[in-house]
């Protein structure tokens, strides 16, 4: 006679009820995580020293159009578009501004940006000669301790039967 059952039927009850819907709430949890460390970075330049690809300095001379234009000395805060230096920027960081959550289903949960040039910033772009300045990647290297931690609680929680 196997006594286990008594054992682990609690806990496999628990997983087998609660575990689709617990990994979830921690990944979309994790998806804002993932845009809000991605949103951070860009706003304070902490990206920019990253293992992935570290950010090159910005030229001499886009440097000072971005100054021109009334945006400040973030890499990835670049004026709007349409500033010019008779009418500069007021908010910039456009980019920044569209880093969204989006929920695919099934458990799946999209973090990213639909801005045309977003591609370009987090790549690089030849024909532009415009170097890599990777946001998503690094925010994603950054986050990976916290969302890590947050897929354990839950696993821990149906387990070990914590509350």
């Amino acid at each position: 006679m196997i006594l286990s059952a008594n054992t682990f039927g609690p806990a496999i009850q628990r997983v087998s009820t609660s575990l689709a819907t617990e990994l979830d709430a921690a990944t979309r949890k994790n998806a804002h995580v993932l845009q809000a460390t991605a949103v951070k970075g860009i706003a304070s330049n902490s990206l920019a020293d990253n293992p992935i690809n570290p950010w090159p300095a910005l030229t001499p001379e886009y440097a000072a159009r971005k100054r021109a234009a009334g945006a400040g000395d973030k890499m990835l805060i670049g004026p709007d578009r349409d500033a010019t230096p008779s009418s500069p920027s007021h908010d910039g960081g456009e980019m920044m501004r569209s880093i969204e959550v989006a929920d695919v289903g099934a458990g799946v949960y999209d973090v990213g940006t639909n801005i045309a040039y977003a591609r370009a910033q987090e790549r690089g772009y030849a024909p532009r000669n415009l170097p890599a300045r990777p946001f998503l990647g690094p925010a994603l290297i950054v986050a990976r301790p916290i969302m890590i931690e947050n897929w354990k609680k839950v696993m821990d929680r149906l387990i070990g039967g914590g509350a």
